[in-house]
């Protein structure tokens, strides 16, 4: 069962059954230092100490392992997201302006139809991606105005989304029956959609807006993860304009 044995005086203690060294302090009353050893005959420079770690020296190690995890997780998380949320934002405006370029391409009038689908489909496709990474954005989101920036730029491109649907539908219906009788019923049918959904880009345009001008620090991220003269675009969503704002992040 072994000793406790004092490394300045030399006294000892013989270890009862049921009993460990951790029962004991590791202090003699000379001041010396008890330590556990197989034979009394161990010399203290030939073997080691061999106490076992105790629950309480676990708990103290485990706690000061927690401490340095919080710590560590204050202080590098924050610019982690950070860097994150400008990686997203700088993919979602490479998707925009693909989805962009597609989209420039659909002309009803002077282009075959199966053309016309095929770059709504294209520009859909990149805004869809757009949408995923404005949604990244807002999980890495390092303060309250850049996720409600991001939450208002996915919902104003889900709204987008739902144009290229309405888009590709009328293509569509113009192939199997005819630009006239489509035409006689878009009025009534798509026509209201489309109302609706410009009058939601527009609100979330104007909401967007407001928050950046609001917020200088979103609006200096903006600059650095955009440029300067992409950021300088933003503005209130104009229909008629081919290089409308709604197309930059």
């Amino acid at each position: 069962m072994g000793y406790l044995k004092c490394d300045k005086c030399g006294g000892s203690y013989e270890l009862q059954e049921g009993e460990s060294p951790e029962d004991f302090s590791d202090k003699c009353e000379c001041g010396g230092t008890l330590r556990y050893v197989e034979n009394l005959d161990t010399n203290f420079s030939d073997e080691l100490p061999k106490k076992k770690i105790t629950k309480k020296s676990l708990a103290v190690i485990g706690c000061s392992v927690f401490v340095l995890i919080l710590v560590g997780a204050f202080i590098i998380y924050p610019a982690y997201a950070s860097a994150m949320y400008n990686y997203h934002f700088g993919e979602a405006n490479k998707d925009i302006s693909n989805a962009k370029a597609a989209s420039s391409q659909v002309d009803a009038l002077n282009k075959p139809l199966d053309s016309d689908i095929q770059s709504t489909e294209e520009s859909q496709n990149y805004t869809e991606k757009a949408i995923k990474e404005f949604q990244s954005m807002s999980y890495y989101a390092p303060d309250k105005p850049s996720k409600e920036y991001a939450d208002l730029r996915s919902k104003q491109f889900q709204e987008v989304d739902q144009w290229d649907n309405i888009s590709i539908r009328t293509f569509q219906n113009m192939q199997s029956s005819g630009t006239l009788a489509v035409a006689l019923t878009f009025q009534s049918t798509s026509a209201p959609q489309i109302y609706s959904i410009q009058t939601d880009i527009t609100s979330y345009q104007d909401q967007i807006v407001q928050l950046v001008e609001s917020n200088p620090n979103l609006k200096q991220r903006r600059i650095d993860v955009l440029g300067e003269d992409t950021a300088s675009k933003l503005g209130t969503y104009n229909f008629n304009d081919s290089s409308n704002s709604v197309y930059f992040a």
